[in-house]
């Protein structure tokens, strides 16, 4: 599979690369989840794995190398754990055997949350030899004062992306969001603000160097607060 490059999407398009996520806690819903995937006008699909394991579903070696092959657009594989606002606990052996598991079936790239680098940083060197690397950082209760030094913690790792999402409690806290985005950085960023008011985060952030948004399958299946089904992403960059 082609890796799709996020580092210079948006110099190419009008709109940020569009992810959307495959949120199955089983292999009947998870095809359902593919079917409707592979029909959406969409750039790359994250499986959050964490889902499947908190519903005590390990996928093996064989069912993800058949995810890979059925979806033709990239995949990122996420565990989001609870620390992050994921449904399933961090846990170092298991976190590093399944993402071996899914290094070895194909994907595109995998997430890894800024709170657990520093454990997994022998492990991230060696996967990044073959997939890229998203850091990632969530923050559900509000955008952080340090929000630019915490950006500036993750730019400095050995990764290909860096992602921060965080809960926007007011207007300018979408503004501290763009700003941040119009900084000079050294891997492209995914920045976005979730709930109703961090909406704009999702349509207009290309605009501010978030290289990509997420959006939801179906309105049923989001996997963050504010999160919009992508036929309305769509619908704005094409009015």
């Amino acid at each position: 599979m082609t890796a799709f490059d996020l580092t210079d999407f948006v110099a190419k398009h009008d709109r940020p690369a569009v992810i959307v996520p495959l949120t199955a806690r089983n292999w009947a819903d998870l095809q359902g989840q593919i079917t409707l995937a592979q029909a959406a006008q969409i750039d790359l699909v994250e499986w959050r794995i964490d889902l499947a394991l908190a519903a005590d579903w390990s996928p093996s070696l064989t069912e993800l190398q058949q995810v890979v092959a059925q979806v033709d657009k990239p995949i990122l594989l996420t565990w989001r754990t609870t620390h992050d606002g994921g449904d399933f606990a961090f846990d170092l052996a298991r976190y590093t055997q399944i993402y071996d598991l899914a290094i070895t079936a194909g994907v595109w790239g995998v997430d890894v949350e800024f709170w657990t680098f520093a454990q997994l940083a022998d492990q991230v060197a060696q996967w990044r030899e073959h997939v890229k690397i998203v850091v990632s950082a969530h923050d559900f209760g509000k955008v952080p004062r340090d929000l630019t030094a915490q950006i500036r913690a993750m730019d400095s790792l050995p990764v290909d992306v860096v992602k921060f999402a965080g809960m926007v409690q007011m207007p300018l806290d979408v503004t501290r969001l763009f700003d941040a985005g119009d900084l000079a950085w050294a891997h492209p960023l995914i920045l976005l603000g979730m709930g109703e008011l961090g909406q704009t985060t999702r349509t207009r952030g290309w605009q501010h160097g978030s290289q990509a948004t997420f959006a939801a399958l179906t309105a049923d299946q989001t996997s963050a607060p504010g999160q919009l089904i992508w036929q309305e992403m769509a619908a704005y960059w094409t009015r």
